[in-house]
């Protein structure tokens, strides 16, 4: 967003309520070459598929706070900061204090270049009040402003609350789910009874899950705000693992904690 009106606005203030991970996006155009070989060569769009899928497997092992792997991902963050932000004022202000991973990484290419920009101002502080001209942050300071957009995240463990999905073939997720429930139904073509979840499996779900984190993916729990957990402290949206590990426990396991129950 920031980079996006830059060139349209000034002066151009970012307010920053905790600074995050950010890491070059590395997009670039496809080459003629490459797309004719992506319209012309069986298999070519998978196996290109296939390198990002791979790299993603290696990338979440440093989601585990004392690994190698998140040693290397900080280096390889700040190195970012110090290439692409001049200010050193500004470099402190957008280096995290916590693991990386534990706020969303950020891959944005432009986002750290356009702080650099003379009409852009990084205000390093949560606002804390609108007034009819403008804002206040958490030091006091009041800030004129014109226009006021707030890029202030969502729900995320109610996010699709309010929306309707639907794939490709036009199916809802809800269609999809009794899809799942009508398999399990099939159970009672034995005879008569009833078909439910089983609590254990889901406490034992639930045992897992939070121990895969502990294990695997600790740097979610470092005490920094993010959208990963409930008012509780559950961290409830966040996979702990790769995805070829969701794959598996998806397309193979998800009959387990659905029973037959007997007819009275």
């Amino acid at each position: 967003m920031v980079p996006g009106i830059a060139d349209e606005v000034a002066p151009l203030r970012v307010f920053q309520r905790e600074p995050g991970w950010v890491e070059p996006k590395r997009e670039r155009p496809f080459t003629p070459r490459e797309r004719w070989i992506y319209r012309h060569v069986p298999g070519a769009q998978r196996a290109h598929r296939a390198w990002p899928f791979a790299q993603s497997i290696a990338r979440f092992t440093a989601y585990d706070a004392t690994s190698r792997a998140q040693q290397r991902k900080r280096r390889a963050c700040l190195d970012y900061i110090r290439r692409t932000v001049h200010d050193s004022t500004r470099r402190a202000a957008v280096t995290p204090d916590y693991p990386w991973g534990c706020k969303r990484p950020v891959l944005a290419s432009t986002f750290h270049p356009t702080l650099n920009l003379p009409h852009v101002r990084l205000v390093p502080h949560p606002v804390t009040a609108v007034t009819e001209t403008g804002l206040v942050d958490a030091t006091g300071a009041h800030h004129e402003a014109d226009v006021l957009i707030m890029s202030t995240g969502f729900p995320p463990t109610r996010f699709l609350a309010n929306l309707e999905v639907r794939g490709i073939d036009k199916q809802s997720q809800l269609e999809r789910q009794a899809e799942v429930a009508a398999k399990a139904v099939r159970r009672l073509e034995t005879g008569p009874g009833y078909v439910d979840t089983d609590p254990r499996a889901q406490h034992q779900w639930v045992r897992w899950i939070d121990h895969q984190i502990a294990k695997k993916a600790n740097a979610m729990e470092s005490g920094c705000r993010n959208y990963y957990h409930a008012p509780n402290g559950a961290n409830i949206t966040q996979w702990p693992g790769a995805h070829l590990d969701y794959l598996v426990a998806t397309r193979l396991l998800h009959r387990i904690g659905i029973r037959k129950i007997a007819a009275p």
